[in-house]
């Protein structure tokens, strides 16, 4: 019986470092996560033109 349980635990322990295995081999081989400036068009000027409104509302309706 406790040669059954052994085997037994050796063929989870031999299981679960292929499936480790496997999904580190995943990982390694995965396209790498683009970054959002490919994703999305990026203009600086408009960026500025909209950070600048942005401060001068803040600033007529704070009165700073």
């Amino acid at each position: 019986m406790i040669e059954a349980i052994a085997l037994l635990a050796i063929c989870i322990g031999a299981i679960a470092v292929a499936i480790s295995g496997l999904t580190a081999t995943t990982i390694m081989f995965a396209p790498a996560v683009s970054s959002p400036k490919d994703k999305y068009p990026f203009n600086e000027e408009e960026y500025q033109a909209r950070l600048r409104a942005n401060y001068e509302s803040i600033y007529m309706y704070t009165e700073f």
